[in-house]
């Protein structure tokens, strides 16, 4: 069976290879781009994934921007990927924000491994019992 893929939309490298581990330690296949433009021409290659993870603070579009272009691409399509925004903003409000942008979904740095977890298990369904380990 195909491990369930998700797409982590980060430009700062530590939190790549952060993300990267957590979500492979998990069971997960994983790809990572730095920017919206690169995670949009994913999307528009029509390759799925179970989840997107995206950051706020990108170069060139921000991800509350990518997320809506997504969506609009989405739309298109007849299909709704789960958008988690993993970001170090948490400030009142911004929650919101990336909910009104077509987000399912936020999580804010620093976090646990068992938060990511936890976080990943509400949006994937589990698949052959994967998630019961830690």
């Amino acid at each position: 069976m195909e491990k369930p893929a998700i797409l982590v939309v980060e430009d700062h490298v530590i939190e790549q290879k952060l993300l990267f581990l957590l979500a492979k330690k998990y069971g997960y296949d994983v790809q990572i781009v730095s920017s919206s433009e690169e995670a949009l021409t994913e999307i528009e290659k029509g390759r799925l994934f179970a989840l997107i993870l995206m950051d706020w603070k990108l170069p060139g579009s921000d991800g509350l921007v990518c997320t809506q272009r997504i969506r609009e691409l989405e739309r298109e399509k007849g299909y709704h990927t789960p958008i988690v925004a993993i970001t170090g903003r948490a400030m009142e409000g911004d929650k919101k924000k990336c909910l009104g942008a077509g987000m399912d979904d936020y999580m804010s740095k620093p976090f646990t491994a068992e938060e990511f977890r936890e976080m990943i298990c509400r949006w994937i369904p589990d698949v052959g019992g994967r998630h019961a380990s830690h």
